[in-house]
């Protein structure tokens, strides 16, 4: 029979108190967390741009420009596309 036993550094305060507690909540709690906040943020500039785009080409304000208006826009929603369509494939590859 196994008798489990914590050993001699995982009962130090200084180890528990700086990698158990700091290193796991900056690594697993928070440095996630704010990257989660800034990727969105950077989502939320760029749909705000696309949305700009999108009312200058509807409304006519481009001028000769509206065809490559246009262009750009949908070259960025097929980016997009592309990048959602790679991620279900990973995740469905990771899930079976």
């Amino acid at each position: 029979m196994y008798i489990l036993n914590a050993t001699e550094m995982r009962q130090n305060y200084w180890y528990v108190t700086f990698y158990v507690f700091w290193a796991k909540f900056l690594l697993v709690e928070f440095i996630p967390y704010i990257l989660m906040v800034g990727m969105n943020y950077l989502i939320w500039k760029r749909i705000k741009k696309l949305a700009r785009v999108g009312r200058q080409v509807e409304s006519g304000a481009t001028g000769k420009r509206k065809g490559a208006s246009e262009n750009c826009v949908e070259k960025i929603i097929m980016q997009h596309t592309n990048i959602l369509s790679l991620l279900s494939t990973q995740t469905r590859m990771l899930c079976t």
